[in-house]
């Protein structure tokens, strides 16, 4: 996604599906700063890359 994080590509991606569900944010900076942003654009889920295939299930899964 050149010129675009993951926060403003869910934003523009909002505008798109503004009936998305659920939200799994899946990024290599999980700071703080990032959960909070996220929390508040309505993220539902983190995945920290790498991660494995488990992992993804789960959190599908889990929103299910």
């Amino acid at each position: 996604m050149p010129g675009l994080n993951g926060i403003e590509t869910l934003r523009r991606l909002k505008t798109l599906a503004e009936n998305m569900s659920f939200i799994l944010l899946m990024t290599t900076d999980f700071g703080d700063d990032l959960k909070e942003t996220a929390a508040k654009e309505g993220v539902n889920g983190f995945l920290q890359k790498p991660f494995d295939q488990d992992e993804l299930l789960r959190s599908i899964r889990q929103a299910s």
